[in-house]
């Protein structure tokens, strides 16, 4: 096994291939090896870091995960809870790629494990993430009850940090969309309200919804490591054959090709025909589906159905989908309620568009108020039907995206432009009523 170590110790941009094959046909022999291995790091980080060319370690993590190592467990454990500086330069992209599935393989169910690293403040922010993430597979997979999920959760959040750069709420955030705990969305948004949430991640806190009930992606981000010779393969450090790197660049380019085409695919405000398909997708001749509905909105000075469907475009799903564990907006939200937040979404949702399009905003600002308007008058419709006589009492059962409080405000201030004030007439005063009777 020396030859075969030998290989493996230092890094070559020829892929190892054989070698970490011969390591895994003797498992049992590799394992001493690499366990002794992790044992001199954690006694001599230093000279690990030191040997910019020393590559063991990077293998001996996959290895020992592969085989579900559970003495590895401990010493990785260790070893990624050194100075921030120091993880960063051993394991770089590592950690945030495969150290959650790393740790999810050698678990050896001391959960008390986790929760030191997880709570350490002086760990790096990414390594604690990687390590909350197995923490959530273990809750997936039932090792973890949901109330103790997420009671560990809101202790993490109760401990504010010195350093709003190494605030683990930021990740938390990803682990709630990520395990889908619905429980802990007014506490997100109370970290929205202290700054505690970057943008950067899930974007503002409607978008933040957005994912929350975002299904597309399904697969599993933690698992068992397993085949680590294809899967380390692939990963750009290693040389690739000519074959190889024509077949990576056709990829690139198709994925390149279609971000292109969704850019070129903009609805256009224009006239439609009334006997071209309806632009709502379905499937009936425009003149017997929403015809109507487009007057209506040109009347209200808001936008054509295609372009609302466009910004419509991440709004959750409304209905099931045949998926029981697939919660959707209509199994918590009646249709009045979803109404109200659609109009809210299509006036306050933050829009993206190519740089290159032309944009009339005056139009477009005017559009947004009369979403907001329309919204207002459902509110009050609603609101009046239920007897509800507060912002806190509609939002406790119907507040999706928007408090109801923060976009009425909201509306409020737009009604004060003049040109809003010529086309819909001056109701700044009822809006104010209103407020003042759901304040009080």
């Amino acid at each position: 096994m020396k030859s075969t170590m030998d290989e493996l110790r230092y890094f070559n941009k020829k892929f190892p291939r054989e070698a970490l094959e011969r390591a895994i046909e003797n498992q049992e022999e590799t394992t001493e090896i690499l366990l002794n291995e992790l044992d001199e790091m954690i006694e001599y980080p230093e000279s690990t870091v030191e040997d910019e060319d020393y590559f063991l370690y990077f293998y001996a993590f996959y290895l020992l995960a592969q085989f579900r190592e559970k003495e590895g467990f401990s010493r990785i454990l260790k070893l990624i809870s050194l100075p921030p500086d120091r993880v960063d330069a051993m394991f770089g992209d590592l950690i945030t790629e495969d150290l959650n599935s790393i740790i999810y393989s050698t678990f050896d169910d001391r959960l008390e494990e986790l929760e030191t690293v997880i709570e350490n403040p002086k760990v790096d922010l990414f390594v604690r993430g990687a390590v909350l993430d197995a923490y959530g597979k273990l809750y997936t997979d039932g090792r973890v009850s949901k109330e103790a999920f997420i009671q560990y959760l809101r202790k993490l959040l109760a401990t504010e940090p010195d350093d709003s750069e190494n605030d683990i709420a930021i990740l938390i955030q990803g682990i709630i969309v990520d395990r889908k705990l619905f429980e802990l969305i007014d506490d997100v948004q109370a970290l929205c309200d202290v700054g505690r949430i970057d943008e950067n991640f899930f974007g503002l806190y409607d978008s933040f919804i957005d994912y929350m009930y975002d299904y597309s992606s399904d697969q599993e981000q933690v698992y068992f490591i397993d085949n680590i010779v294809d899967g380390i393969y692939q990963w750009a450090m290693f040389e690739k054959t000519k074959e190889e790197e024509i077949e990576n660049e056709k990829h690139f380019q198709k994925a390149r090709e279609k971000l292109e085409q969704e850019n070129q695919n903009v609805p256009k405000d224009k006239k439609i025909g009334r006997n071209e398909p309806c632009p709502c997708g379905s499937g009936k001749k425009y003149k017997k589906c929403c015809l109507k509905k487009e007057n209506i909105y040109k009347e209200k000075q808001q936008e054509p159905i295609a372009v609302q469907e466009r910004w419509l475009k991440k709004y959750p799903i409304i209905e099931g989908d045949g998926k029981e564990e697939n919660e959707r907006l209509s199994d918590k939200f009646d249709q009045e309620a979803i109404q109200i937040d659609r109009l809210v979404y299509l006036a306050l949702h933050r829009r993206t568009r190519p740089m290159e399009e032309p944009i009339n905003y005056s139009k477009e600002e005017i559009a947004k108020a009369s979403y907001l308007i329309d919204a207002f008058e459902h509110f009050k419709a609603k609101s009046e039907k239920e007897t509800i006589q507060s912002f806190e009492e509609y939002d406790q059962s119907h507040k999706i995206h928007y408090r109801s409080k923060d976009w009425i405000e909201e509306l409020h201030k737009r009604l004060a432009s003049e040109e809003v004030i010529s086309i819909f007439g001056d109701r700044t005063e009822e809006v104010e009523v209103l407020i003042a009777q759901f304040v009080d």
